[in-house]
């Protein structure tokens, strides 16, 4: 993922059983979804239309899963001129100042590392859980001096 003729100065690294689990997630959500309503057509009762609506709405997860997917870094590589975020179908590079804030996700409740990058003029960019992300914080301090981290005072 890194760039040509750039040396890496941090990264962060979505943790392996965390991409693995979302995969996991979106296809046992679209093959659930898609078994219910099969069973439905075969059954055909009263309890069909349940079991069509609910095959419905698991492949309506799937979709807005891999539709999100937009959005989310598996690996975010941090070099002196430019930044890259990677993902199921995220593929950008930004420069250092682009970069407003990270913190933690929103629908982090149980603080099991999962972050959000704000950008000026790419929004939000959802992060995986990772392990250890203090060298990654100190390479984006180090080329963007400007962005809010978490744990920075308020203000």
């Amino acid at each position: 993922m890194t760039q040509q003729n750039t040396v890496s100065l941090g990264r962060y690294e979505t943790a392996r059983w965390s991409r693995a689990y979302w995969w996991f997630g979106v296809a046992f959500s679209g093959a659930a979804g898609g078994a219910l309503i099969i069973t439905a057509l075969a059954v055909w009762g009263g309890a069909s239309i349940t079991l069509a609506v609910i095959g419905a709405a698991w492949i309506v997860i799937a979709g807005f899963a891999i539709k999100s997917s937009k959005r989310l870094a598996w690996s975010v590589d941090v070099t002196p001129n430019a930044v890259g975020c990677d993902g199921p179908r995220l593929h950008l590079w930004i420069t250092p100042a682009e970069l407003v804030e990270v913190r933690a996700a929103r629908g982090d409740i149980a603080g099991r590392g999962a972050h959000e990058v704000l950008t000026a003029n790419h929004g939000r960019i959802r992060l995986g859980p990772s392990q250890d992300v203090s060298g990654f914080f100190a390479a984006l301090r180090r080329v963007n001096p400007n962005v809010k981290l978490p744990g920075d005072p308020i203000g």
